[in-house]
């Protein structure tokens, strides 16, 4: 096999590889056995279908099996014997390229390498846990949305005030433009929030309504709104009321907790509390691994494959315009912010392929294997958030060819792990601001 390798650009390779004519034909040979083994026909008995007639019968399935074989048998040759470790997959179209028994076979294509950099210092590294504590009033606002969801609601014909369900047809246009327009829809007279829109008083807006009234509340768009492309837009909420309902909360008693299997209120305010701990700490833990990706970013400099982070900067955009359009927000809109989401889309691939080669650099340093205990009980984690049986959710993987990636995410797993374990990790707390105890006393039921 013939090789030649130029340079087409930062990370990346234009590779000339030429295979001669007895590896043309041995290639030939293998792909004949292996159909002869498998081969039915009607007349002949499996393993025994003449040679010349699966010529004829397979003739285009032999030759794209060849040029397959030959494409990754000389593409993994010459990555081997140049020591380059590929980043994607190389830009070829098999279907135009040509192979003949007896003749050699050759492919020019260009493909995205790994960098090749010195690994810096990744163990020891400082990092700082920020845990906020639980207070009692946040453990009471749960209790009490815990209530709410056990509450029974009776329709009343008196106007509503406080605390009252109003239920209803609401639409919502923002800029003209209707976003959102459904039947039956609920909202409680309380606070300020009205489907995630921060529009006022609710009691102000929809107090003392009745079945049959109709209600217009006009408001901007916060500009913090988590919308940006809908921010200080001038927005109208048409609400047709059909329904009064006024709420009957259980009481918060030792009846009530033995309902949901706990002894007292008590342990129910103590499981609260862990199941809070559990999240806040979690939260803390994905803040600590993006800080360590922020460090190890910082101290590994070195080109980034163009080509790879084209490809994901396409795929992270095209996922951003269909979470938009899935969200109701128009067209044009989303055109508008095109030249933001693509500079944000363009980023992350960046700290993506970057995180991804580091991460691997380390792996194969500290010899980082997945084992099957490991695969296991990763399946089964994931089984159990998908609610389904681990045989099934691998059927699924392997049906997609996700085996691999699983593989891959996996290992990732262990190395994040390993390098927290390794670190120099501060804690303190974080207290929470006026604003989140607003936020939270807001919080819909």
């Amino acid at each position: 096999m013939n090789t030649d390798i130029k340079d087409a650009g930062p990370c990346r390779k234009c590779l000339t590889v030429e295979l001669d004519v007895n590896e043309v034909n041995a290639a030939f040979e293998t792909i004949y056995a292996d159909i002869t083994n498998a081969a039915q026909l009607p007349g002949f008995r499996k393993g025994h279908v003449p040679r010349k007639v699966l010529e004829r019968r397979f003739e285009s399935s032999i030759i794209d099996d060849v040029k397959t074989k030959l494409f990754e048998q000389g593409l993994t040759q010459a990555m081997q014997e140049n020591d380059f470790s590929p980043l994607g997959d190389p830009d070829i179209k098999l279907e135009d390229l040509e192979v003949k028994r007896g003749e050699p076979f050759s492919f020019t294509t260009e493909i995205d390498i790994r960098p090749v950099f010195e690994l810096a210092e990744y163990k020891g590294l400082e990092l700082t846990e920020t845990l906020e504590p639980i207070g009692d009033d946040e453990i009471d606002s749960s209790l009490e949305r815990l209530r709410y969801s056990f509450a029974n609601n009776t329709e009343i014909d008196t106007p509503a005030e406080a605390d009252n369900l109003v239920e209803g047809k609401v639409v919502l246009t923002i800029d003209g433009e209707e976003i959102f327009n459904q039947d039956d829809r609920a909202v409680r007279l309380e606070g300020t929030s009205f489907f995630g829109y921060e529009v006022g008083d609710l009691v102000k807006h929809l107090g003392g309504a009745k079945a049959g009234d109709s209600r217009t509340i006009e408001f901007k768009v916060s500009k913090k709104d988590q919308r940006e492309e809908q921010r200080g837009m001038k927005a109208v909420i048409t609400f047709d009321i059909t329904k009064v309902l006024k709420t009957e909360l259980p009481e918060l008693d030792d009846g009530f907790a033995k309902r949901l299997g706990m002894d007292s209120v008590q342990a129910l305010r103590e499981q609260f509390k862990r199941s809070m701990e559990a999240d806040r700490k979690n939260t803390a833990r994905q803040e600590m691994e993006e800080q360590l990706v922020d460090l190890l970013i910082k101290a590994n400099q070195f080109e980034l494959p163009v080509g790879v982070i084209d490809r994901v900067a396409k795929s992270n955009l095209e996922e951003s315009k269909m979470r938009m359009a899935a969200m109701g927000i128009p067209e044009d809109k989303i055109a508008a912010d095109l030249g933001d989401m693509e500079t944000h889309s363009r980023e992350m691939a960046e700290r993506g392929v970057r995180r991804l080669i580091i991460f691997d650099a380390i792996a194969d340093r500290e010899e980082v294997k997945v084992t099957p205990a490991d695969f296991q009980k990763h399946l089964s984690m994931l089984a159990q958030s998908y609610r389904m049986p681990p045989e099934k959710l691998l059927k699924d993987i392997q049906k997609r060819n996700g085996l691999a990636s699983m593989q891959n995410e996996i290992r990732d797993i262990k190395v994040t792990q390993m390098l927290i374990d390794e670190a120099k990790i501060k804690t303190q707390e974080k207290q929470a601001s006026d604003q989140d105890k607003k936020s939270a006393a807001k919080t819909e039921k």
